[in-house]
């Protein structure tokens, strides 16, 4: 399985976004465990996303270096 590539804070993600959390985040205090995604929101309306570019790129690379593969890839955020 491939994990996806992009560290996340608490602030950029929906649901977690709550100001206790995010203020933690901003100090640098960490989490107990590394949060990851393939990409996260940087405005919701109109909707703009970050990281996405950067996911793809490494999917490139990992099919490129461990393929070639016969099977299906799921994508899921």
């Amino acid at each position: 399985y491939v994990d996806a590539p992009n560290i996340l804070h608490p602030y950029d993600i929906d649901g977690m976004d709550n100001m206790a959390r995010a203020a933690d985040a901003k100090a640098g205090k960490t989490l107990d465990r590394t949060l990851k995604g393939w990409y996260w929101l940087k405005s919701a309306e109109p909707e703009a996303t970050c990281g996405l570019e950067a996911s793809i790129a490494y999917l490139e690379s990992v099919i490129n270096s461990l393929g070639p593969f016969d099977g299906i890839l799921g994508f899921s955020q």
